[in-house]
């Protein structure tokens, strides 16, 4: 299945629920996405892209990006994330072949550094940009999909490691590997509709999203964990009463530490999943004592094959933080 066919079953189940909130405030049921990204995805199409095409997808964490990146499964468009940070960039997106580029009005200006952005026949921007564009806003045509694949490994995503083993790969995708991540990620994390969610990584998101998880944007820059104000992110989770979290060790040390000054908890939290680095036993502590009732677990998983690794983080305090504090862990 298309991702983009749960979100229809769910604007006609949960239409008047909140799908995602930004920290402004600003907000979208579960309807609202519906119509608006089947509209977006009627509006690209009628400006010439194919299925298959491959889009470069560059909107920070938003409302508009879910509605860009959904649109663009809806039509079966091949969505490109890449890091514009990373400096193999230009290489990257040399061996793509790009038909549109869909960014903020600040990505738009990586057409001036980047000739690999230059010369396409569509540029989408959601933005204020000086630089030929249509805006997002205003694109709308005849409501679109959720179409059906052709085949099992048609593309939905090309991403690329980081290259730190060497020459970065280019990872694809498929709808087919999406909706098979979609139900492990669901089943295994627990989410039901009526969740509130905190999320800080995207494809995380998309999978509360299917699950009818309400999702609360985090209040920060991601892109630089040691500038996140915990107060900020804190205050977030006691006032939508979030029900559960993601994120990495140095994103949840920060508010552990927070919390632990003040005497607080978050009683709301019922489960908290972080990861994707080291996670101290005392991390782990201070998390079981800042979130007394949330379950707690690491999940691991590499970008090349993406299994799923966890344990539970009273496993790890029971059995392994002694061997970990002995330098025998990691």
């Amino acid at each position: 299945m298309n991702v983009a066919g749960h979100l229809q079953r769910l604007a006609s189940e949960r239409a008047d629920q909140p799908a995602i909130v930004e920290p402004s405030g600003r907000s979208v049921t579960f309807a609202e996405l519906e119509r608006r990204s089947a509209e977006l995805a009627g509006g690209l199409a009628e400006l010439g892209l194919e299925p298959g095409a491959r889009v470069l997808l560059l909107v920070p964490m938003s409302i508009d990006l879910y509605e860009a990146l959904i649109a663009l499964l809806r039509g079966l468009y091949t969505v490109v994330l890449l890091d514009p940070s990373a400096p193999t960039v230009e290489e990257n997106l040399q061996r793509v072949g790009l038909s549109a580029f869909v960014g903020s009005g600040k990505a738009q200006l990586l057409r001036l550094k980047h000739p690999s952005l230059r010369g396409l026949d569509r540029y989408v921007s959601t933005g204020f940009t000086p630089l030929p564009h249509r805006n997002l806003g205003r694109l709308s045509g005849p409501p679109l999909g959720p179409l059906d694949p052709p085949s099992e490994d048609f593309p939905a995503l090309l991403t690329f490691t980081t290259g730190s083993t060497g020459r970065p790969k280019t990872v694809a995708r498929s709808h087919r590997f999406l909706e098979a991540q979609r139900g492990i990620l669901t089943e295994h994390m627990g989410l039901e509709p009526g969740d509130v969610d905190l999320p800080t990584l995207p494809v995380f998101l998309l999978n509360s999203l299917a699950a009818g998880a309400t999702c609360v944007l985090p209040d920060a820059d991601l892109r630089s964990v040691a500038s996140v104000d915990p107060q900020r992110i804190l205050r977030q989770l006691r006032a939508h009463r979030c029900t559960t979290t993601s994120g990495s060790p140095a994103f949840f040390a920060p508010l552990a530490a927070a919390l632990k000054a003040s005497g607080q908890t978050l009683p709301d939290l019922r489960k908290l999943f972080t990861g994707g680095a080291r996670v101290p036993p005392e991390l782990l502590e201070d998390l079981a004592q800042v979130a007394p009732n949330a379950r707690i677990e690491v999940l691991y998983g590499s970008t090349e094959a993406e299994p799923i690794a966890s344990i539970g983080a009273a496993e790890v305090l029971g059995e392994t933080a002694a061997a970990e504090r002995r330098g025998r862990g990691s």
